[in-house]
């Protein structure tokens, strides 16, 4: 860590109570570094706390010219850790520089914090004699010495200084100063080591007092514990005779056990020599048993002989087989290019009936729309008018609107399913959104299908859900929302605009739809679903086509929202979660 130093700092501005950690080096000395001092110095390490920031300085008190020189880290601490890091580098740091530091002990009284900080010569700023002041000062006597209440204090006399005229007045003046403050930095350091050693003389009394009574707890304690000894100690010499007659017991039963063992070792020696014996005739056995081993193998390898000629000649006629195979399976192949050839013929044919087909129905619903607006019309009295907003504004109608009472219709047959694959014009469904699946080739339940252009799917108004169960945004799969708004007449709401969302979320690994009315003066939802949530894949494509030809036909133009950013997904989550009715 680099120390810089700090030339507008001529002393340590750290009052006592914010003085946190003192380091003081053991004796002066002359720093390896000719940059700081030449002469002998005094090194010190003083940290300041104020609130709960640490600040760390390096100070060097030059005896001769009696100036102090004050380094700062390149910056200062943040914390405990950073903190203890910045003390030994600056421990380190003196060390290399030829001094020994040893740690200035603070933890005393207020009183006696004071009378150290006074005696720290870093923390006094530099005193100027200017001629003026060192005149008026040569007929005033100096202040008495400052005393500190303790047994016997010291106490400096003040010192009268004769008047000199001119400039002999001022160097004498100079000097009675000079030596007035080293006698009286003298005084102080007397005064701190007077203190300290009253503490220490106190501290050190009341530490022999509490282990004179800790003490004397501990001797009657081991008296207590002598005589609990003794007492035992006792009762075992009571207890001698009987264990002398259990001992002499003991030896009668270890002699016999001695006998004992002696009989079981020479049973031992006969079972040995009988095993060997056994052990003699398996050997002979197993001698005999290699013999009729060896002869069963050679019997073996000749009939593997026997078993790998037969294996050779079912090899050949393996290959012919294998030659026809090929040959059947080439005729077979060429049948299976031409069965193709009249596939892909046949599926050209049927994408051509399929547009025309799509053609037709993009036809039929503009005559829907026009005929519902033509309804609309007559029962209202006036025509609908919608107006679109662009992306970023909120959408503007005219006041000249149609009244639309909205019921959950069924959906008839009313589109012949248009051919996988093939294009939307304009006036068709939204295309198709991408698979959640990270495998795009694995099927997904959430992949929202094309068109089947068979609604049969009955929508009902769900009064046990609140609002849309979207737990999070991932769960959200897909989602539709009318780019237009329509003015609608629901039950139990008077007439006004509202808007459109269909919603595909996943609910315990299965998507299900939610067809949600958003009405926009009273801020609040109706929420329809089907009468059955689809459980796989194709009753969901029919049910999703089905929600969309439902708002189709009540006058919403629904598309689809992109929810491949998850800040999308949010918003859509936000715009759904209205409260329900």
């Amino acid at each position: 860590m680099e120390f810089i130093f700090e030339p507008s700092l001529n002393f340590l501005a750290v009052k006592e109570p914010s003085l946190y950690e003192l380091f003081q080096s053991s004796k002066p000395a002359v720093p390896a570094d000719a940059q700081i001092a030449e002469s002998a110095v005094e090194a010190y390490i003083c940290s300041e706390k104020e609130n709960s920031s640490l600040k760390v300085y390096l100070a060097f008190w030059e005896i001769s010219r009696k100036t102090t020189r004050i380094y700062t880290p390149k910056a200062q601490p943040c914390g405990n850790n950073e903190y203890q890091d910045c003390l030994d580098a600056a421990r380190k740091y003196l060390t290399d520089l030829g001094f020994a530091m040893e740690q200035v002990n603070l933890n005393y009284s207020t009183a006696m914090r004071q009378v150290i900080w006074g005696a720290i010569k870093i923390f006094k700023a530099p005193k100027s004699y200017a001629h003026a002041e060192a005149k008026k000062k040569g007929h005033e006597s100096p202040p008495p010495a400052r005393q500190v209440i303790q047994p016997e204090p010291i106490v400096v006399p003040p010192v009268v200084q004769p008047a000199v005229a001119g400039s002999e007045t001022d160097q004498a003046v100079k000097q009675l100063s000079a030596e007035l403050q080293d006698v009286r930095s003298l005084l102080s350091a007397r005064e701190l080591e007077a203190a300290i050693a009253a503490e220490q003389l106190i501290q050190a009394n009341n530490t022999l007092i509490a282990a004179e009574l800790r003490y004397s707890d501990q001797i009657q304690d081991l008296e207590k514990e002598r005589d609990t000894l003794s007492g035992e100690l006792d009762a075992l010499k009571k207890q001698m005779p009987e264990l002398d007659a259990r001992l002499v017991d003991a030896q009668a039963k270890n002699d016999e056990t001695k006998l004992e063992f002696e009989r079981l070792l020479a049973i031992e020696k006969g079972l040995k020599a009988d095993a060997e014996n056994e052990l003699q005739l398996l050997s002979q056995e197993k001698d005999q048993i290699e013999r009729v081993a060896t002869a069963a193998l050679n019997s073996a390898r000749g009939e593997r002989k026997e078993l790998l000629e037969k294996v050779d000649s079912l090899e050949l006629e393996n290959r012919r087989l294998k030659k026809e195979l090929e040959t059947q399976l080439a005729e077979l192949h060429m049948s299976e290019e031409k069965a193709k050839a009249e596939v892909l013929t046949l599926k050209k044919e049927l994408v051509l009936r399929k547009r025309v087909h799509v053609r037709e129905l993009a036809g039929l619903r503009g005559e829907l729309r026009k005929l519902i607006e033509e309804q609309a019309a007559l029962e209202t009295g006036c025509q609908m008018i919608e107006a679109f907003a662009a992306a970023n504004e909120a959408p503007v109608f005219t006041e000249a609107s149609t009244t639309i009472a909205v019921e959950p219709p069924v959906i008839d047959d009313l589109m012949p399913e248009p051919f996988a694959g093939e294009e939307k014009d304009d006036q068709g469904k939204p295309p198709v959104l991408e698979s959640l699946a990270s495998d795009p080739t694995e099927p997904s339940p959430f992949q929202v299908p094309e068109d089947t252009g068979h609604a049969v799917t009955e929508f009902m108004l769900d009064s046990q859900l609140t609002i849309v169960p979207c737990a999070a945004p991932e769960d959200l799969v897909a989602l539709y929302e009318s780019s237009n708004k329509v003015q609608t007449a629901l039950d139990g709401f008077k007439t006004q605009k509202s808007g459109g969302y269909i919603c595909a979320v996943n609910r315990n690994g299965n998507p299900e739809i939610f067809l949600l009315w958003e009405m926009l003066e009273s801020n609040q939802a109706v929420l329809y679903t089907p009468r059955s949530q689809p459980k796989d894949e194709h009753s969901f494509q029919q049910i999703l086509q089905d929600a969309l030809f439902y708002f189709d036909s009540v006058g919403f133009m629904m598309s689809p929202v992109d929810l491949s950013v998850p800040v999308n997904r949010s918003n859509a989550i936000s715009k759904i979660q209205l409260p329900q009715h």
